[in-house]
Order: structure tokens, then C-alpha cells, then sequence
């Protein structure tokens, strides 16, 4: 059913999330250089889509144990 062998699957989506916040720093730098107004809007809207969907993925990544969480990741430094 599958086609990509297990390790692989964690690693293409930490891709995917580095490139949705790749895409996060875009879309805001485009928003604040962008004067139409019709434009701002529809780049903000993108940006709304990337982030709700960078938190999705973040959070089936802490889900999965692929990730852990930066106050987890923190603690461990820690102590």
C-alpha cells in the first residue's frame, strides 16, 4: 500500500515543514513591500493557509515522536 519504505516518510515531512516556513518568511516579506491593496489581502490569506497548516504538521510530527516539542527539547538541555 505503501511505497516509501518508514524512515523515509519523518524525513519528506520535515521537508514539507521547512518548507512551509520558508514560505511563511516569504509571504511576509512580500505582504510588507506590496502597496495593492486586493494583493496584501490575497498574500495574507496565503500566509493564514501556511501557518495553520505549519502547525498541523508540527503537531503529527510531535504526534508521531519525530519531533519533540522546544520546551520538551529545552528541559532535556537542561537537566
Amino acid at each position: 500500500m505503501n511505497d516509501f519504505p518508514a524512515p523515509i516518510i519523518p524525513i519528506m515531512v520535515l521537508d514539507c515543514l521547512t518548507t512551509i516556513q520558508t514560505s511563511i518568511k516569504k509571504y511576509t516579506v512580500a505582504i510588507t513591500e506590496t502597496t495593492n491593496p486586493d494583493l496584501r489581502t490575497a498574500l495574507h490569506d496565503q500566509l493564514d493557509a501556511a501557518v495553520h497548516l505549519h502547525g498541523e504538521l508540527s503537531e503529527l510530527l510531535m504526534e508521531k515522536g519525530w519531533i519533540l516539542s522546544k520546551p520538551f527539547q529545552i528541559d532535556l538541555l537542561l537537566y
